[in-house]
């Protein structure tokens, strides 16, 4: 419930100790860095549009599938895989994709 609807928070998830972007969108959550990894831009306070989240500062754009860049874009940010049991997003420790 604290989630809306294509809004991201910024949370600290404890076992991995970083914070993270947590999006909403029709149901589904995705969790991300908490930083672009272009400047350090909040991909929290960035949207989805389509199957990217876009950062806030210079619009770079990520997959919301594994955190690769856009075409053309050859930055990428560490995506994770949810779960909601019970009204709770719980955040897999490892990413989707090992980001170099």
């Amino acid at each position: 419930e604290e989630f809306k609807q294509n809004e991201g928070k910024k949370v600290y998830i404890t076992p991995i100790k970083k914070y993270l972007a947590i999006h909403k969108l029709d149901e589904k959550y995705y969790a991300f860095s908490a930083y672009c990894s272009h400047q350090k831009g909040p991909i929290d306070k960035g949207k989805i549009a389509g199957s990217y989240v876009v950062c806030p500062w210079h619009g770079y754009a990520f997959a919301i599938s594994d955190g690769c860049g856009a075409p053309g874009l050859e930055d990428a940010i560490p995506a994770y895989s949810t779960l909601i049991k019970s009204g709770v997003v719980y955040v897999r420790e490892k990413t989707v994709q090992p980001v170099e």
